[in-house]
């Protein structure tokens, strides 16, 4: 028998080399396969079936949220007190509600004292001497008369001394010089009381001096 050199043909060894391949190729996909059905399983977390906050929690909760309903609502009621405001009045516009309540209470404190002022200077009008005062206080120009926040008043002496130039008479009449049977002049029998000068306008009082100056010689 002769010997033979067989000599292995490419195409076979490459036949071969790939049919090892495809083999390692399975292998590979089916490991890849059984670790994608691995990890597709869903994680194995326990169902939680118990309570996640305790009761006594809750309910302490619960209670300091009340407290702190209830402290809001006695602020809020305080605030409207403050403000003047009805129970069932809105504030949620908080800040408009208070610089109203400024203004206004300012604008009332500013009355008031001005009705402070005007009784102490129609006091120390009383207080003067010699003058008939109700015709200094319907006839005085107190325009430049100030009283301080102390009381003190200044530029009295100033326009009353102006004012007797433009009506002497409002100094006082000696009480010798009445007549009670004096009538106005121009055949008037009208007469005046105390009582209607003191009612009297500053316009009224202008307009019926002469005859208020005779009046007063009646009364």
């Amino acid at each position: 028998m002769s010997n033979f050199n067989i000599c292995r043909s490419p195409l076979l060894a490459a036949d071969a080399d790939t049919g090892n391949s495809g083999d390692n190729n399975n292998g590979t996909n089916e490991s890849n396969n059984t670790n994608s059905t691995v990890n597709t399983q869903k994680p194995n977390v326990p169902d939680v079936q118990g309570k996640v906050f305790s009761d006594e929690y809750v309910k302490s909760l619960r209670e300091e949220s009340k407290d702190h309903r209830l402290k809001s609502k006695g602020y809020e009621s305080k605030i409207k007190s403050l403000l003047g405001l009805k129970p069932e009045d809105d504030i949620s516009d908080l800040d408009n509600l208070i610089t109203n309540f400024k203004n206004n209470n300012q604008k009332s404190i500013d009355v008031a004292t001005q009705k402070s002022k005007n009784m102490l200077l129609k006091a120390e009008i009383k207080a003067l001497d010699g003058y008939n005062h109700k015709l200094v206080e319907k006839l005085l120009d107190t325009s430049n008369v100030t009283i301080d926040n102390d009381g003190t008043v200044t530029g009295l002496k100033e326009a009353l001394e102006s004012m007797e130039k433009d009506f002497p008479e409002v100094k006082a009449l000696n009480s010798n010089t009445s007549n009670s049977g004096f009538r106005p002049a121009g055949n008037s029998t009208e007469v005046f009381s105390k009582e209607q000068v003191s009612k009297m306008s500053v316009e009224e009082v202008k307009k019926n001096y002469a005859k208020i100056i005779e009046s007063k010689k009646t009364w």
